[in-house]
């Protein structure tokens, strides 16, 4: 069995990548194996994240899907296909109210609130990172939130 955590986007300094860090450097502490991956990996993240297209994943794996902006269909296809069992680590979406209509921004973040009220049955257990955050799970009908 292996642990795999993932992030759409390794960016030094960057809150979601520090606890996908953080995680996985637990994971192993405790006798896990586990890797950190992304699709996209900036500068020195390489030295800590795989590309997720890279990982040779089984049935017996499991995954750590940390959610906090919309992803490409590339990785979305690649979730709800993802052989072993899946828990979602949602960190929040910034309201897309905050970013200029029609921007990147605006546009992730729609996505990804999108994908979320999409993907209420994919996992088997979701964490939340505050109160927030598990309240929203809670409205969107996820099950089994932590």
């Amino acid at each position: 069995m292996k642990i795999w955590h993932f992030t759409p986007d390794a960016s030094p300094l960057d809150g979601v990548t520090n606890g996908v860090l953080l995680a996985s450097r637990y994971g192993r502490l405790l006798g896990f194996d586990t890797q950190a991956l992304a699709q996209h990996i900036h500068g020195v993240m390489d030295q800590y994240f795989m590309p997720f297209q890279d990982a040779k994943v089984t049935a017996g794996d499991v995954l750590f899907f940390h959610h906090s902006v919309g992803v490409e269909t590339l990785v979305e296809d690649w979730l709800l296909n993802f052989p072993g069992r899946k828990c979602l680590i949602y960190h929040n979406i910034t309201p897309p109210f905050f970013f200029e209509s029609g921007s990147l921004h605006d546009y992730a973040c729609r996505l990804g609130r999108d994908q979320l009220s999409r993907w209420t049955n994919v996992f088997e257990l979701s964490l939340a990172d505050s109160d927030y955050n598990a309240r929203e799970l809670l409205f969107l009908g996820f099950p089994n939130i932590t």
